[in-house]
């Protein structure tokens, strides 16, 4: 099914999306719109597919989840194309963004309709390798991504419930890994350390639902009006600003120069951001590389926006993978310097890497050093907050990233006695 498309942000009609013979287009319905990516300025003619694909095909799930939320809704084993699943999927979206055929549906709570126990919770976690994101015919949603996880909102009271009927989702609950042990706890000691290192980090906590265990994660897209509603705030990820088409889930790691690459990313930030963006930029590389977490890529690192501005989203997705097994690959999703491995990156890479986006050396270092001195602190507080009740695997998750700080902090210093 081909057709159009329209594109809302809150209850403005922004742009409307059309497909002929397979090829997307996007057209703003008033040069005065806001802009919703760096790829597409605002302007009066369309953007032809390959600027329209890049985005909204970034909005879709990948892999198996999008396989089978497309066959559980009755477009074909495979064959759905990006209009159709938007077409269903696009009423919860990152970002503000609501796909429709016609207008949205009101996002405004009134607290009863279809609020969950934790009984429900738990059976909907447990349904994930089924019902991926939770989606069914009632909660259309869509998020990318191949982990497993459930879309759920929460009232400003703390009450969760299903985000239907356009009510945006405001958590994203991750259960725990069926081949990575330790997942939960790992990801939750990386952000909380994050966090206490003066990092700006999603907010994450580990709950329990009916005995089912989840990683919860409070969407940085997603803030509460002073009537306590919540409302979409706009983002978009690295890959859907620099044009970079997923269709290739590999597409989102770095092949030689790239995009997406880390340079690329500083260049979007140093032309639209304000403020030190960049800056932020090297303090997340800094505490990727320091967790070990290669899985750094084109769609874990996102741009806020706001009238016409962006900015670095929080950290997200930070898991130390050298932690996890040796199976795991230790190839860096987004080059540092010159190294292509997590076990070969040093300090001194880090600190090239941000001076080739046009940082100054000396701010580099400061910035480095800095984050580098409060880093033992920060770790002691993580853990303290982090920790599960029976201690299990994050003592050695704990030690790992430790001895991970430990080496990070000697390199540094030795690099600076050698300039």
């Amino acid at each position: 099914m081909s057709g159009k498309l329209n594109v809302w942000w809150g209850q403005t009609l922004v742009a409307t999306l059309a497909e002929r013979r397979g090829r997307m287009s996007c057209t703003y319905t008033d040069p005065s719109m806001p802009m919703f990516s760096v790829a597409m300025p605002t302007r009066s003619a369309p953007y032809p597919d390959r600027f329209t694909r890049p985005f909204f095909h970034g909005l879709l799930p990948e892999g198996d989840a999008r396989r089978i939320i497309a066959f559980d809704l009755g477009l074909g084993n495979g064959g759905a194309t990006d209009m159709d699943l938007l077409r269903a999927l696009g009423r919860d979206c990152a970002g503000a963004l609501v796909i429709a055929q016609g207008k949205p549906h009101p996002s405004a709570l009134d607290g009863i309709a279809h609020g969950l126990s934790s009984e429900q919770i738990a059976q909907r976690l447990r349904d994930l390798p089924d019902h991926p994101l939770g989606a069914d015919g009632l909660v259309r949603v869509s998020l990318p991504g191949v982990q497993p996880k459930l879309l759920l909102g929460r009232t400003s009271a703390g009450g969760w419930y299903l985000p239907a009927e356009g009510r945006p989702s405001t958590h994203l609950l991750k259960p725990a890994h069926r081949f990575l042990a330790g997942s939960i706890p790992n990801e939750l000691l990386c952000q909380r350390f994050a966090a206490a290192a003066d990092v700006s980090a999603a907010t994450t906590e580990m709950m329990a639902f009916a005995g089912e265990p989840a990683l919860v994660s409070t969407r940085f897209d997603r803030e509460f009006d002073a009537s306590g509603v919540s409302r979409r705030r706009h983002q978009e990820d690295a890959c859907q600003a620099l044009m970079v088409l997923t269709v290739d889930p590999r597409r989102k790691y770095q092949q030689g120069a790239g995009p997406p690459s880390l340079r690329s990313v500083a260049e979007v930030l140093d032309r639209w951001g304000d403020g030190p963006q960049r800056v932020r930029l090297l303090e997340q590389v800094v505490v990727n590389m320091v967790v070990g977490n290669a899985d750094l890529h084109g769609k874990n690192l996102s741009l806020l926006h706001r009238e016409g501005v962006v900015s670095l989203a929080p950290c997200y997705d930070v898991m130390s993978t050298t932690a996890l097994s040796e199976d795991v690959s230790t190839g860096l999703g987004l080059f540092v310097g010159d190294a292509t491995d997590i076990n070969e990156v040093t300090m001194g890479d880090v600190a090239a890497e941000g001076v080739s986006w046009g940082l100054r050396p000396v701010s580099v270092d400061a910035v480095i050093g800095g984050l580098l001195d409060r880093m033992p602190d920060a770790l002691v507080a993580a853990a303290a907050t982090a920790m599960p009740p029976d201690g299990s695997f994050s003592e050695q998750l704990l030690d790992h990233i430790g001895g991970r700080l430990r080496r990070a902090r000697t390199n540094w210093t030795t690099s600076l006695g050698r300039r």
